[in-house]
């Protein structure tokens, strides 16, 4: 489809073969189970799309970046979230990687050489508490900190090889802080979690951390903005795992719009409206990855417009699905597991944080002139 071509020929240039892989094995079963399609991000996905070019890396533009996942969430939507949090975990250790010295420059190179998966457990919305807010708390043990706590949904949480995760630092005064360690550190284990029926593969599963003993070396405090709530750096991450998982998402639900294409039952003037409800969103979702590529662009201003331009996805998903569906038909939806896997993923990302309701009147806010606050 036109729409795609782009997405497919960036990524065949980034990360050879990843496209013919995934369709080879084919989406339904990249979603039955996690193993294929993550080891096939491992060896062909370019576990370094993100990492500078002077540590190894790609060095990707946010243009390139939202290409690559536009194709991979229509060919592997679980995979495609699993991409999202290691490729957003890895800019945000790119972006600031003067902040733990020597060990994030290693960190990064190791990303790349040694192909290794870096999952996020940054703290999600809950009713009681703010999306930034942690669920880890750490205490000083000497040169050490003890942590204890959990993160739940944690993407990757099977095949992760580095975590980065936001804990509360509770010594002289409580801080927040991330730290960046390795997966496999005595006391961290998972739990069964995920039980949706779509985005399986994506080993969204709980985190469980044990008195788990972290070097104060792989700690970085960060500077709460008492204006916004959050730190730079929490503001940069945001920003990217925004672009990229919308990206995934409208991968999604473009491919759906594929199967129309395919199926026949569509006249041109049915494709028209599915072309302008797809292309609309992808304009907003380029435009914005182009004002990340600049780098004299101010993070709030970028911010704001990553979150409208997620709501604006949601919003065309929500008009886009049914009428796919209602187009493809029921025996279309019996028939080919893809359709029914497409439209409840790509509809997810209703629930990806921030929700609606937690921001819209902070965007409202902005708007008008205000600080957008994250608490």
């Amino acid at each position: 489809m036109l729409l795609m071509e782009r997405a497919y020929s960036t990524t065949e240039e980034m990360a050879p073969g990843l496209i013919d892989g995934l369709t080879a094995v084919g989406l339904a079963s990249l979603e039955a189970e996690s193993r294929q399609g993550i080891e096939m991000f491992r060896r062909r996905g370019q576990t370094g799309l993100l990492v500078p070019k002077d540590l190894g890396g790609a060095g990707a533009c946010a243009r390139q970046a939202v290409q690559y996942m536009l194709a991979i969430g229509s060919l592997a939507p679980s995979l495609s979230i699993v991409a999202t949090m290691h490729h957003f975990s890895v800019a945000s250790l790119a972006k600031f990687q003067n902040g733990f010295d020597d060990l994030q420059k290693v960190l990064l190179t190791s990303v790349v050489t040694d192909r290794l998966l870096v999952a996020s457990a940054f703290a999600e919305a809950r009713p009681t508490a703010g999306m930034f807010e942690p669920t880890m708390i750490a205490v000083r043990d000497g040169d050490n900190w003890i942590v204890n706590g959990s993160k739940k949904p944690c993407t990757l949480a099977m095949s992760m090889d580095l975590l980065t995760a936001s804990v509360v630092l509770t010594d002289e005064v409580d801080d927040y802080a991330i730290m960046v360690i390795p997966a496999r550190l005595p006391g961290i284990s998972t739990r069964p979690f995920w039980r949706a029926p779509v985005l399986q593969a994506a080993e969204s599963d709980e985190v469980v951390f044990e008195n788990v003993v972290v070097p104060d070396d792989c700690i970085m405090r960060l500077d709460i903005d008492p204006r916004t709530g959050i730190d730079e750096i929490q503001k940069n991450g945001l920003i990217w795992f925004t672009i990229l998982a919308a990206a995934s998402y409208l991968g999604m639900v473009t491919a759906l719009v594929q199967r129309v294409h395919e199926s026949g039952r569509a006249d041109d003037c049915m494709l028209g409206h599915f072309f302008v409800e797809l292309s609309a969103p992808t304009s907003m979702l380029e435009c914005v990855a182009r004002t990340i590529d600049d780098d004299g662009h101010d993070a709030d201003s970028t911010l704001a417009a990553c979150l409208a331009m997620r709501f604006g996805v949601a919003d065309a998903i929500s008009r886009i699905v049914p009428r796919a569906l209602e187009v493809l038909g029921g025996i279309a939806f019996i028939a080919d597991e893809s359709v029914g896997l497409l439209a409840g993923s790509a509809s997810a990302l209703l629930f990806q944080p921030p929700t609606r309701h937690s921001i819209i009147s902070e965007l409202g806010g902005y708007s008008a002139g205000s600080t957008m606050r994250f608490s």
